[in-house]
């Protein structure tokens, strides 16, 4: 994958086919098209039980859908649980190892 964002993926896809947010909203079962911006600029992810259908509504494999939002999710863990001292106590840590490993 591109530096691309699935928001913009989505947004691309739904121009392409001629949808407005509202359009494509109503057909996932929305009221209006605010869920779909939402979406576009990732305030709100795709939730589980849409994938398919948004896939098959935009011709976009839904594989690509969950690779990104498993992407998502991993750097948001990554953000919530490694911290930059903690990043440079584990380089450290690991420049110890080495040096005594390789003696």
């Amino acid at each position: 994958m591109n530096n691309k964002k699935l928001g913009d993926i989505i947004r691309q896809h739904r121009k392409e086919k001629k949808l407005s947010q509202k359009q494509l909203g109503s057909l996932l079962g929305y009221k209006n098209g605010q869920f779909i911006s939402n979406i576009e600029r990732e305030v709100s992810s795709i939730p589980n039980k849409d994938i398919k259908k948004i896939a098959n509504i935009l011709g976009i494999d839904p594989i690509v859908i969950c690779k990104f939002k498993i992407d998502n999710f991993t750097e948001t863990i990554y953000e919530k649980v490694i911290d930059d001292q903690m990043v440079k106590e584990i380089k450290q840590a690991e420049k110890f190892l080495n040096k005594k490993v390789s003696r």
